[in-house]
């Protein structure tokens, strides 16, 4: 499915109970009146308040856009692995994965990748950490 609660992006979110299902895995932030020199603006929830993965992983959707250590793959049908760039960070396209908190929901779909440059920063950018607890 297109969200890892089961539900395909079309014909959703059609209702208010869907973008209440999705806020409840979604964290989002203010979509207007874009200020970035506010040290408050962005996402203000704190960590693990959105509803975890199957993974157990919380917030992996919205906050920031993950920048990956893949590099640019077209897509042909076949299976894939996660290609590593071979070219300098400055020269090479990496997968950017999950929507971030400006994004709308078509943003947030499993399939959804986009790319950017490695010596390219953006405030929607960023990467993820993992730390198992015992």
């Amino acid at each position: 499915t297109d969200f890892y609660w089961n539900k395909n992006y079309r014909p959703y979110p059609a209702t208010a109970e869907d973008t209440t299902e999705i806020t409840a895995h979604v964290l989002w932030g203010p979509r207007n009146n874009v200020n970035t020199s506010d040290p408050n603006f962005g996402v203000k929830e704190g960590a693990a308040t959105k509803t975890p993965n199957s993974y157990g992983l919380y917030d992996m959707l919205g906050s920031l856009s993950e920048w990956t250590q893949a590099g640019e793959v077209l897509f042909t049908g076949e299976a894939v692995a996660d290609s590593k760039p071979t070219t300098s960070p400055g020269d090479t396209l990496f997968v950017l994965r999950g929507g971030n908190w400006s994004n709308n929901a078509s943003f947030i779909r499993s399939s959804c990748r986009s790319t950017s440059f490695g010596n390219y920063s953006y405030f929607v950018q960023g990467f993820r950490t993992v730390k198992e607890v015992r």
